[in-house]
């Protein structure tokens, strides 16, 4: 075994460019999309990111960006609603997200087998 110590993404900010086409071409190929390229303002949105998910928040904030564009260039309005926003300041109720799927809490998720 090998020990290999790699920064958190946070520190190594270049890299974003690269891991995002990566990212792109596998989301593409898994969910038949074709998009093809992160906006200029999505990218500083990137830039100026915490990252505290590491390449796993990049990858999710992604795939749904590339889910939501179907083909053609990400945009802001393709992240989550409230991308970049600190814990404190995320609203608990924000109707404007059309994207957004809301349940009560309490609400159970299962396949129901038909009879």
């Amino acid at each position: 075994m090998f020990h290999i110590n790699l920064p958190p993404l946070r520190e190594r900010l270049d890299d974003l460019p690269l891991l995002c086409e990566a990212l792109l071409r596998d989301l593409n190929k898994k969910h038949g999309t074709k998009a093809v390229e992160i906006g200029p303002d999505v990218m500083e949105q990137f830039r100026r990111h915490s990252w505290p998910g590491n390449i796993r928040e990049l990858r999710n904030a992604l795939e749904r960006a590339v889910i939501l564009v179907g083909e053609g260039t990400i945009a802001m309005c393709h992240l989550p609603a409230n991308f970049n926003s600190s814990a404190a300041a995320v609203e608990t109720n924000n109707d404007s997200d059309p994207t957004a799927v809301r349940l009560r809490v309490g609400t159970l998720l299962k396949t129901r087998k038909k009879a």
